[in-house]
């Protein structure tokens, strides 16, 4: 794992017409970073991000294509928000834009502490404060965000290496400036 800083070589350049560096690092940390990691009735660690998640389980990840930006390697990169750092993954389908959100869904993350049928309806809240929060972010700086419906959520799957009947792809978002 490398931070940020090492992993986007050099800093702003003319030929990325998205994002830059020092753009992307803090649009990442604002739209999903950890805030701080706290204790749960002084025992359990639990993770404070820039978003609300009922019982502040977090149970969406972020994964991160970029792709044609000199910046850096063209890849499949997962966000690590404790971190704050980018973990290369592999490569991208060719079916995406230059830079693409890929949000996917922990279902045990949830499950583990509220074995319900409402544990599924709080997904759907987190996914709906994540959405939020991504429309304050891209506005902020600038950035248009449309959502795909047309990805093939196997194929995603298979490259992320998600597990059946454990995680979900929920959300495919392309910025674009």
């Amino acid at each position: 794992m490398k931070p940020l800083s090492e992993i986007f070589l050099c800093g702003k350049s003319e030929n990325s017409r998205i994002l830059t560096k020092d753009l992307l690092s803090a649009f990442l940390f604002y739209l999903f970073g950890a805030q701080r990691v706290g204790k749960f009735h002084g025992i359990m660690p639990i993770l404070c991000k820039s978003y609300p998640s009922n019982g502040a389980r977090h149970v969406l990840d972020l994964y991160i294509c970029i792709k044609g930006m000199n910046w850096v390697k063209d890849g499949l990169y997962y966000y690590h928000p404790i971190n704050h750092e980018i973990i290369y993954i592999g490569s991208i389908p060719r079916s995406l834009n230059e830079i693409t959100l890929i949000i996917t869904v922990n279902y045990e993350r949830m499950q583990w502490r509220y074995r319900n049928s409402w544990s599924y309806r709080d997904i759907l809240f987190e996914i709906g404060h994540f959405i939020g929060n991504l429309q304050i972010i891209t506005s902020a700086y600038g950035i248009n965000f449309f959502e795909r419906n047309d990805f093939n959520k196997d194929e995603l799957k298979k490259i992320i290496g998600l597990k059946d009947l454990e995680d979900e792809v929920v959300l495919v978002v392309e910025l674009e400036r």
